[in-house]
């Protein structure tokens, strides 16, 4: 039989089989949570998982990085942040997208570290269509594109006469 081993430490309770090798075993938890703090107590070990978070935000909609002028209706948006991998997803609707001039954007919980991609689907453009999302290094931001990646969607995409409309979700790389 091996021998078992229960430690306490601070509210978290532990059983180590073999505390001779418990380095080398699973924890086993008695409660089955972990629990994080609300602010990251950050590591310098790569090894170490030391923020986990899930949490509601606003997405807006922006035009050459910016929302002034534009006219939000539904927004919502979800997002889980693991270590420094943020998954985020939403929806959100435009009536009116101003008079901005430039890439069109939809706004992300954190700043992305490392560019990456994903699929979309947006309308109520001048044409609908499925699009590709970039998050972009050092923004909070990710850009729509067509879903060939090749061109922007720009504020000439959409128009004022229907509601814009869009799905998203995106994996990317945080440093905050």
């Amino acid at each position: 039989n091996p021998q078992v081993q229960l430690m306490q430490i601070g509210g978290l309770r532990i059983a180590l089989e073999n505390p001779a090798v418990a380095l080398y075993r699973p924890i086993n938890l008695l409660s089955g949570q972990i629990i994080f703090p609300g602010t990251q107590d950050a590591s310098a070990n790569p090894n170490t998982l030391d923020d986990y978070e899930e949490g509601t935000y606003t997405p807006s909609l922006t035009i050459n990085g910016t929302d002034a002028g534009v006219t939000h209706g539904t927004r919502i948006g979800r997002y889980t942040r693991i270590g420094n991998v943020v998954h985020a997803n939403g929806y959100l609707e435009v009536s009116n997208k101003g008079s901005t001039v430039g890439f069109v954007g939809i706004t992300l919980p954190f700043i992305v570290n490392y560019f990456s991609t994903s699929n979309g689907l947006a309308g109520g453009m001048v044409a609908p269509k499925a699009i590709l999302t970039m998050a972009m290094s050092g923004l909070g931001l990710m850009q729509l594109y067509t879903v060939d990646g090749v061109n922007n969607i720009t504020n000439n995409d959409l128009t004022n006469a229907s509601i814009f409309y869009c799905y998203f979700g995106i994996t990317y790389r945080t440093s905050t």
